[in-house]
Parts: structure tokens; sequence; C-alpha cells
């Protein structure tokens, strides 16, 4: 009985780390995406400076 009760709290733990595992991945993923965005619009602002880019595309 003592052992099933463990087993339980030990499944419930991996689902927990689990979650927890993911949740960091999806928040690395959405960094790593709003810091490409902000070099690519500093790129971008540095060439319309430069008079290199007219207009920014879309």
């Amino acid at each position: 009985m003592q052992n099933e009760g463990a087993s339980q709290a030990n499944t419930q733990n991996i689902a927990q780390l689990q979650q927890a595992i993911h949740d960091m991945q999806q928040q690395h993923l959405m960094h790593e995406r709003c810091f490409v965005a902000q070099e690519d619009t500093r790129r971008r602002n540095n060439l319309k400076i430069r008079g290199v880019l007219e207009e920014i595309p879309e």
C-alpha cells in the first residue's frame, strides 16, 4: 500500500516536471523569437538611417 502511494506521488511529480519543462521550453522559444525580432528591427532601422532602405517591407 505504501509503495502504491509513493508510486502515485512519483507519477504526479514526473507529470509536473514534464509540464514545467514544456513551459520553460515554450518561454525560451518566445524569448528567442522576441530577440530575433528585435535584432531584425535594429538592423532595418540602421539600414533606414543610412538611407539604404527607404521603406521597410512587411
